[in-house]
């Protein structure tokens, strides 16, 4: 009987087995395709980047309600430093911030654009692709200098994805700036149904911001200090606590979804 009570079990203990995104050969495969890869830069490899010194935001807001905005945006920066250890804080000019996110209407996006970004190629595509962008600017030994974030909050909120801007284009800018279909469940998947950060993208992001890693690495030092640092999130559970800690903090959570 306790046999048969045995194989009966089976199933579901094989059904609580590791995710597919759990997995090291994904983890590392994922963040060097989100972290490394450019969207209009195909077959590129960049170096790695991010950001050495605390973020200094900066909202501008021309459309929408202000203190919302300034609310989903505190809860989305709060919970990404709380992820990475990265310190963020508010600063009441805009010169003064290496962060900048823009609030205001689908038509003043290409001047923003234009003020913000500058008139690249890759910006021309952003405005063309895209419903909200994100850039960011790489200073001395490849680290984040500066970034910068629109959202036209009429065309978003039409479109119901007026938080999936905030979540996306915030957290691309920590340094993980690629989409890619083949990372999932994820906010950098344009065709994933997550509208907030998956235990696959907290993963990611304490990746990126790992002690092993640093900024100006190329793809062949990142490949070799990876699974060292798999092994370390392994060790210390937070792969297996992922679904759970991702939690925390965050705007899914403040939204109560």
């Amino acid at each position: 009987m306790r046999a048969l009570l045995w194989l009966l079990l089976l199933p579901l203990s094989m059904a609580s087995a590791t995710e597919h995104w759990q997995q090291e050969s994904y983890l590392a495969n994922s963040f060097l395709t989100v972290a490394l890869k450019r969207e209009y830069q195909p077959g590129a490899m960049a170096r790695l980047t991010r950001w050495e010194q605390p973020v200094r935001y900066f909202l501008v807001n021309e459309s929408g309600d202000l203190s919302l905005q300034q609310e989903v945006v505190r809860v989305q920066l709060e919970h990404l430093s709380r992820i990475t250890g990265v310190p963020v804080q508010p600063v009441s000019a805009r010169e003064s911030a290496n962060l900048v996110i823009v609030m205001t209407r689908q038509a003043e996006i290409p001047r923003w654009a234009q003020t913000l970004m500058g008139q690249g190629h890759q910006v021309s595509a952003a405005l063309g692709d895209g419903l909200c962008l994100g850039q960011f600017k790489v200073g001395k030994r490849g680290a984040l200098s500066r970034a910068s974030v629109l959202i036209p909050t009429d065309r978003a909120r039409d479109k119901g994805r007026f938080l999936d801007c905030v979540v996306e284009e915030i957290t691309q800018v920590m340094g993980l700036p690629n989409d890619s279909d083949q990372v999932f469940p994820s906010v950098f998947n344009d065709h994933s149904i997550d509208s907030f950060l998956s235990p696959l993208d907290y993963l990611l992001l304490r990746i990126l911001y790992a002690p092993e890693l640093k900024s100006g690495m190329d793809v062949k030092a990142v490949q070799k200090a990876l699974p060292a640092v798999l092994a370390r999130l392994r060790q210390e559970g937070e792969i297996d606590a992922a679904p759970l800690r991702v939690q925390a903090g965050s705007l899914k959570q403040w939204a109560g979804m």
